[in-house]
């Protein structure tokens, strides 16, 4: 049989979970020139959404969810500090406002433990998807 462009490129390391997927060389991508934590084997990337209670949750919190969602910005400010968010923040879409965030972390447990622990989500306020992806390329 022969191997598909796809098969070239990527490389499975030894476990059947998806994210562990690696891209290596493609369209001759020179790996020695990125950051090492992209092509780091021992860490994970996940697609975090967090889901309002409503679409229009960012024109109508109370002060009790105006406070929340402080704490949630705040909470996201301090990961990126920390490098364990690369990027955060709402998402504007025709049918409602959800954030996202791009988590960079070593453990699945390490990335559930993020999302639980948001204010947003420990609250009850506000509820999440949280999906384990792979790194294509990201600029430097």
């Amino acid at each position: 049989m022969a191997t598909t462009t796809l098969e070239k490129y990527l490389t499975w390391n030894n476990t059947s979970d998806f994210y562990n997927f690696r891209l290596l060389h493609f369209l001759n991508f020179d790996k020695t020139k990125t950051d090492s934590n992209i092509l780091n084997k021992t860490m994970k990337h996940f697609f975090y959404k967090l889901i309002p209670p409503r679409p229009d949750f960012h024109l109508t919190q109370n002060e009790n969810e105006k406070a929340i969602m402080q704490q949630h910005a705040a909470y996201w400010a301090q990961l990126t500090a920390d490098k364990k968010a690369i990027i955060y923040g709402p998402v504007f879409h025709e049918e409602g406002v959800f954030g996202i965030a791009i988590i960079e972390v070593a453990t699945d447990d390490e990335a559930n433990e993020i999302a639980q622990n948001d204010p947003a989500i420990s609250s009850n306020v506000n509820t999440y998807e949280l999906s384990p992806m792979v790194v294509g390329l990201i600029r430097t």
